[in-house]
């Protein structure tokens, strides 16, 4: 006879957890152009909620494979249909695409954006980095697009050409 399985917390909490991101992400998206914000920090704003939801979204597809999207926090008492791996795919580029249009600085210089010379918000390097992984993960299974390895290497040449020239503070240790 089948039982349902009881271990399956921590897996029901990154559910929610990611959804949680994406509701918040959502509200910023939909709202944030009505908060009467400078530009720059309109942008940060979007720039946040735009790679937040495109990582939560990406961290859910490579483990449950379709989902259900709501872009809009529509009430629908858990009867969103599954969008299939490829659309959701889709989004997550659209929305790191977008995210790389706010122009996120590469480096913060105050806080709460940084603390002690840390970036603690996303930066324009980061969402290069991730859309390097999603190129990279959409060229492998389950979609097989090899064409999007070399998007991957683009973006993960604009990431280390940042580096060495100096744009971008990205390393292990101090020089």
């Amino acid at each position: 006879a089948y039982e349902t399985p009881t271990d399956t917390k921590g897996l029901e909490d990154g559910w929610r957890r990611m959804y949680q991101i994406i509701l918040v992400a959502n509200d910023i998206i939909n709202n944030a152009s009505k908060a009467g914000l400078s530009q720059e920090n309109l942008n940060q704003a979007m720039g946040q909620a735009y790679y937040w939801r495109a990582y939560s979204y990406f961290t859910l597809v490579r483990l449950f494979g379709p989902l259900p999207m709501n872009l809009n926090n529509e009430p629908d008492n858990n009867a969103t249909p599954l969008t299939s791996v490829e659309n959701v795919y889709k989004q997550i580029l659209d929305d790191l695409e977008n995210a790389e249009k706010c122009n996120l600085p590469a480096k913060y210089d105050k806080s709460p954006q940084a603390i002690n010379g840390q970036n603690l918000y996303v930066s324009q390097q980061a969402v290069k980095a991730t859309l390097a992984a999603v190129y990279m993960s959409m060229a492998g299974y389950p979609l097989n697009k090899t064409e999007y390895y070399a998007e991957a290497a683009k973006k993960a040449k604009e990431v280390i050409d940042g580096v060495n020239n100096g744009t971008y503070n990205h390393g292990l240790l101090e020089k």
